[in-house]
């Protein structure tokens, strides 16, 4: 077993994760710190802490059993292409309103 812990930097540009082993529950929190993330690619990791923001320049999200229950509440979706979140908690994709 290991545990992940995203410590956060401005110059990570892409992130994928393949869970192969064990992984104990982790903190996403330094997610909200990586301003220049265009690539995040998460399967299957079980991931805890709170996501208030993801980089404006992400471009594709995969994120397999995404644990929130709506995207963050300072994501922009202006260079997104592509959402992909099998098997998530979303019940809304965000609060109020969003121009796309």
């Amino acid at each position: 077993m290991f545990c992940l812990y995203f410590q956060g930097t401005e110059k990570v540009k892409a992130i994928v994760l393949n869970k192969k082993e064990e992984l104990l529950e982790c903190s996403v929190d330094g997610l909200s710190r990586m301003k220049e993330l265009t690539l995040l690619i998460l399967h299957h990791t079980k991931l805890s802490g709170s996501l208030e923001f993801l980089s404006d320049r992400l471009r594709y999200l995969l994120w397999h059993d995404y644990p929130f229950a709506s995207l963050p509440p300072y994501f922009t979706v202006s260079n997104l292409v592509e959402l992909n979140m099998p098997n998530s908690r979303i019940t809304h994709i965000w609060e109020g309103r969003k121009v796309l």
